[in-house]
């Protein structure tokens, strides 16, 4: 019994200095605990950041790399044929793929800018590669479209009649138009 009343008077008396001490300690750990829970939050948004400009990063290579592959595929030479200043009789250029890797599927377009019309059947077939380093001269048979010699045009603004279009294929899969003219950039195809 002696134990019971002890304790009933223990009860009584209130909270000692151990209760406090071991109260403001378990409020420290409290703190502690949150303040590592928000400190671990940030490191891990920060990590996340940090990968997401990483991946954005290698995403963004990745592409120029793409897209200088395709810079390497270049028309060149444009020019046409005919009797000056009566009819063009025929349009060509040369495709000259410069790049380390093969181009395929290449297919071609040709379209008179003053009519619109669609001179691609007097054209080359589709060829199937392109190997690097190789060059293949484009062209196309106009004059049965009797394109005009415009009179007041000179045969070096010729090609510029003319809106001509090759479309290939790279290594990567990607499907790339190249038109010739000076500063001249591949775009890529986006539904083909």
């Amino acid at each position: 019994m002696e134990l019971a009343q002890m304790l009933a008077a223990a009860a009584d008396q209130g909270p000692t200095r151990a209760d406090w001490l071991a109260a403001w300690a378990a409020l420290l750990a409290a703190v502690g605990t949150v303040g590592t829970f928000v400190w671990q939050a940030r490191a891990l948004s920060r990590e996340r950041e940090t990968r997401r400009e990483e991946v954005n990063r290698l995403e963004a290579d990745q592409r120029h790399a793409q897209d200088a592959q395709a810079r390497t595929v270049v028309l060149h030479n444009p020019g046409c044929g005919g009797n000056r200043w009566v009819s063009i009789r025929d349009y060509g250029v040369t495709l000259g793929n410069y790049g380390m890797y093969p181009i395929t599927n290449i297919r071609t377009t040709l379209t008179h800018r003053e009519t619109q019309q669609d001179l691609s059947a007097g054209g080359p077939r589709p060829l199937p590669v392109l190997k690097a380093g190789d060059t293949q001269h484009l062209s196309w048979k106009v004059d049965g479209y009797n394109v005009v010699w415009p009179p007041d045009l000179d045969h070096r603004d010729l090609p510029n009649l003319f809106h001509c279009e090759v479309a290939f294929t790279d290594i990567n899969g990607i499907r790339w138009v190249v038109q010739p003219g000076p500063g001249q950039q591949p775009s890529r195809v986006f539904d083909f």
